[in-house]
């Protein structure tokens, strides 16, 4: 079983990032903040939003 990681943003803006890299979840995650919505999160605020789905 594999594991993929997933970032969402809020319901009204749609964004979804998954990816088996937890590295490329948060650098997606951290660019889409950055330019849609002129935020700038850590990595560890990004990875608190995190969550893991299980693959077969």
């Amino acid at each position: 079983m594999m594991v993929m990681k997933s970032i969402e943003c809020n319901p009204d803006c749609g964004f979804m990032i998954r990816s088996h890299e937890q590295e490329e979840v948060l650098s997606v995650a951290k660019i889409h903040a950055k330019i849609q919505h002129r935020l700038n999160p850590t990595f560890n605020e990004l990875k608190k939003m995190m969550k893991s789905i299980k693959t077969i």
